[in-house]
């Protein structure tokens, strides 16, 4: 079973990656594109079929929809940790673990990218646990920004 899940996880990552590559420089800053969850987006079309270009492991199957801004892609997977990927060399940049374990924070939310006028500046992700936390962390070096 673990087996599987981590082969599912290097799938869908190594599915976005190849998807996100030809477009590094778009962003999809959060589900299905727009804040209306459209996936509409004008003007791009997809190559088929996709095809593997590369796969990088991580720890639990992924269960949510990975987000892309600035040729990286963020991924919440199945055990709770965040991994920044660099879409070009397929390089982790870095990666942030949830507490509470694999067995509270296998249901992940979707990540969102905000980016706020504060005195921060930058992007930011956005996500929650089943855990009972939700994250605030810094899509520059995965710190915490704000727990809650």
């Amino acid at each position: 079973m673990r087996s599987l899940q981590t082969k599912m996880g290097l799938l869908i990552v190594a599915f976005l990656i190849a998807v996100t590559t030809a477009a590094a420089k778009e962003n999809w800053l959060q589900f299905k594109y727009d804040c209306r969850h459209s996936g509409n987006v004008p003007g791009r079309s997809v190559t088929t079929p996709p095809g593997l270009i590369g796969a990088v492991p991580l720890t639990d199957a992924v269960f949510t929809a990975p987000v892309v801004a600035d040729g990286r892609v963020y991924v919440v997977d199945g055990a709770g940790v965040v991994f920044c990927i660099d879409t070009a060399t397929l390089r982790v940049v870095w990666k942030f673990s949830t507490p509470g374990g694999k067995s509270n924070c296998n249901n992940v939310s979707s990540p969102a990218i905000a980016v706020l006028g504060t005195p921060y500046g930058g992007r930011y992700l956005h996500f929650g646990t089943m855990a009972g936390s939700y994250y605030v962390l810094n899509t520059a070096n995965g710190t915490v920004i704000k727990e809650i």
